[in-house]
């Protein structure tokens, strides 16, 4: 299947920013991978990409500096105008609620953008991240691509690759970023801390870590969730900055199900008593089934997956021991939910 073409959208500071849409049902926002562009994580990620576009309507961007956004990046740049690029996309897209997805020292990113815009953001899934991107500090990252890029590259190949593999990795990255660009992703990331927008954070957040992750101990990614109120933590299998994908996936299926609606309509009381063997949730669903919604338009409204409305409405059927969605339709109206 081939995928979506690129777009394109301009920053308030006049960067032209490379994006794509693939999927359908709620938006989820992938901040930027280092090192890896729309096209490269699409080829080292197959499972995560296509897993996420199954389930939400997942928008990937190259930020500025890499890929097939704009390059030769001046000196002096911050985690805000990194930002830019994140808010950009979104604006253009004109999302209005959405999850956004952080990964490693570009994850402080989505923090930032999560603390100041909660209205907007339905919840934040953050992989591999920290408090403070000091962690990440090492002279092969700050000294070296610089120095010798091919060598550099050839360095922080994930573990594990066979030598066709090892190149075929190499010149994904190679293609991903100049030297000079790198240089200016690092400088103005390295330093960064988050300490205080994750104490004032106020969106669910779900932190994930891969249990061999090589760069730094599941103890840093613990303190994200610590300092965030009621964030949950969960460890995966995997030692890449995602890591595995299956079990990845089925967490933010999880976080994802669990997450309230942004507008919560109270049950009527008459309907509480008849409707007892149903849960609140099933109870919301079937509030939207009796307005003709279909599922991906529930999933949507509700912030959870298609398969997650599907089990629901099962559900529904056989606690009520109707036979089809027309039938519980008018069940609903009967019971004053529609």
């Amino acid at each position: 299947m081939n995928a979506p073409p690129v777009q394109y959208v301009t920053t308030s500071d006049g960067y032209d920013i490379a994006y794509r849409v693939t999927g359908s049902g709620t938006p989820l926002v992938l901040a930027s991978i280092q090192l890896a562009t729309i096209e490269v994580a699409r080829q080292l990620f197959p499972q995560w990409l296509e897993g996420l576009a199954q389930r939400f309507q997942l928008v990937q961007f190259d930020c500025r500096g890499e890929g097939y956004s704009t390059r030769n990046l001046p000196d002096g740049l911050t985690t805000a105008d990194f930002g830019l690029d994140i808010a950009a996309v979104i604006d253009r897209l004109g999302l209005e609620r959405f999850l956004i997805h952080g990964l490693g020292i570009r994850s402080h990113s989505a923090v930032r953008y999560a603390h100041a815009h909660p209205e907007r953001v339905a919840g934040l899934i953050l992989s591999t991240c920290a408090v403070s991107n000091t962690v990440f500090k090492n002279v092969i990252f700050t000294a070296l691509p610089k120095d010798d890029w091919n060598t550099f590259l050839n360095a922080i190949v994930p573990h594990g690759l066979l030598l066709e593999e090892h190149k075929w990795w190499v010149n994904l990255a190679r293609g991903a970023m100049t030297p000079d660009d790198f240089d200016a992703h690092v400088r103005a990331y390295q330093d960064s801390s988050v300490e205080e927008e994750l104490q004032q954070l106020r969106v669910p957040t779900l932190v994930l870590y891969p249990r061999d992750f090589p760069r730094f101990p599941a103890s840093e990614s613990m303190k994200v969730a610590a300092l965030i109120p009621d964030a949950r933590f969960q460890l995966i299998d995997g030692g890449g900055a995602f890591g595995e994908a299956g079990q990845g996936l089925a967490a933010i299926d999880a976080f994802v199900a669990d997450l309230p609606p942004s507008d919560r309509p109270a049950i009527p009381a008459a309907a509480d008593g008849l409707l007892g063997n149903l849960s609140e949730r099933e109870v919301e669903v079937l509030r939207l089934l009796a307005q003709g919604k279909s599922n991906p338009q529930i999933a949507e409204a509700l912030f959870i997956t298609r398969n997650t409305v599907q089990n629901h409405v099962g559900s529904i059927l056989t606690k009520t021991n109707l036979s089809n969605r027309t039938e519980a339709a008018v069940y609903a109206q009967q019971h004053g939910l529609a």
